[in-house]
């Protein structure tokens, strides 16, 4: 299997009275792991659009930005300055050409 899961899942595995096999990611998987992760949260968001789905890319983004020495108030700084100056997505717009 080998995938990130949040913290808590071992816990919750364990009292369900399962045994699970785990290890903690070192340095250089960590980032590897958070890439996959957020592809397959993406993927899950895509194919359902529920809330919860949201929130899960949601949290792998904010875990990838703290793990690139990123503060998530930073990167929601980021979002609006880029709002105010080039729009969000809201209208809809395409470009054709």
């Amino acid at each position: 299997m080998k995938k990130l899961v949040r913290d808590r899942i071992p816990e919750l595995i364990r009292k369900e009275g399962k045994s699970p096999v785990l290890y903690t990611a070192t340095q250089e998987e960590y980032p590897l792991y958070l890439r996959k992760k957020l592809q397959e949260e993406v993927d899950e968001l895509l194919s359902s659009e529920q809330i919860e789905e949201f929130a899960d890319v949601l949290e792998v983004l904010m875990a990838f930005a703290k793990e690139r020495d990123y503060e998530w108030e930073a990167v929601e700084l980021c979002r609006l300055k880029k709002q105010a100056e080039r729009g969000a997505f809201v209208k809809g717009h395409i470009l054709e050409y």
